[in-house]
């Protein structure tokens, strides 16, 4: 799957991608897996300047993927966006203007929270309801959120 967001970019945001998984440049994950940070050499590309402009607004609250979105689509993410009137429920990300909603579903190979049975039974009731409220629900491994892919289905996804 082609990963979408530029080298620059990354640079710019204080991330490395590694095998398809972005970790932030001090992370200790990041530091078992590799010793070499990622270089760039176009420190005046276009994503790096509407990246730094959005650093300069939000300070120390960017997302990546939040970044990716406004970016390649113009859309404008919500992280953790509280989408129930009753319950606590929140999506990962969310785009609240076209009721489009990001779940990334962690542990999915290692019998995570939302593979076994009570997690996965709470996750479906939540979907449920969600798609009753009118929201469309797209759901990705963390691996896969960076990718063309995922920004694909947004595109379609678009009313």
């Amino acid at each position: 799957m082609k990963t979408v967001i530029s080298k620059s970019l990354l640079d710019a945001l204080g991330y490395t991608e590694h095998d398809g998984i972005f970790y932030p440049r001090n992370s200790r994950a990041l530091a078992t897996i590799t010793s070499k940070a990622l270089q760039c050499d176009t420190e005046k590309s276009k994503p790096v300047r509407k990246a730094k402009k959005l650093i300069k607004s939000n300070d120390d609250k960017i997302d990546l993927f939040v970044v990716l979105v406004k970016n390649e689509l113009g859309l404008d993410v919500i992280k953790e966006h509280l989408f129930h009137p009753v319950r606590k429920w929140r999506f990962d990300f969310a785009i609240i203007d076209l009721k489009i909603a990001v779940e990334v579903e962690g542990g999915v190979h290692s019998g995570g929270r939302h593979t076994r049975g009570v997690g996965f039974e709470n996750d479906m009731e939540k979907y449920n309801s969600a798609t009753s409220l009118g929201w469309r629900l797209i759901r990705v491994v963390p691996s896969k959120l960076m990718t063309e892919n995922t920004l694909e289905l947004i595109r379609k996804n678009i009313i």
